[in-house]
């Protein structure tokens, strides 16, 4: 485990917004910060942001969920922290939604989190770390 002042945090939704701002933050303060994303250009951008190592991930797949604990468990920082800022924000009524749509929102704002804190609670109960969620 680093020390406290480099703790490592995954942040999901890490390409655009708060998930953005919040990865620049803790990386210009030491921290190591795994940025998430799933477009190569918004990881490739997360690439050249000092002490950020961007992971690309989709918290509707498990098997990218998998592979991000992997990854992690690779790198050997462990995780103090997980942020999970991935969302979708439709405009609209209930009723103007399809029920694709609607699943969606809830497979990414609802499952999303589920997953992510389910695949890396024991690094995060091993580090006595901390879980953010920021809802859409």
């Amino acid at each position: 485990m680093t020390s406290d002042s480099k703790r490592a945090v995954l942040v999901t939704g890490a390409s655009t917004g708060i998930g953005n701002y919040l990865v620049k933050y803790l990386a210009e303060r030491g921290h190591i910060v795994y940025g998430t994303a799933r477009k190569d250009n918004d990881l490739d951008a997360l690439g050249k942001i000092e002490n950020v190592i961007p992971i690309g991930l989709d918290v509707r797949d498990t098997e990218q969920i998998s592979q991000a604990v992997e990854f992690v468990n690779n790198h050997s920082t462990g995780l103090y922290g997980l942020v999970n800022n991935a969302g979708l924000g439709e405009l609209g009524m209930i009723p103007s939604w399809t029920d694709i749509e609607l699943y969606n929102i809830f497979n990414v704002n609802v499952f999303g989190p589920y997953r992510m804190v389910n695949a890396f609670l024991p690094m995060l109960l091993e580090s006595k770390g901390r879980i953010v969620n920021i809802g859409s």
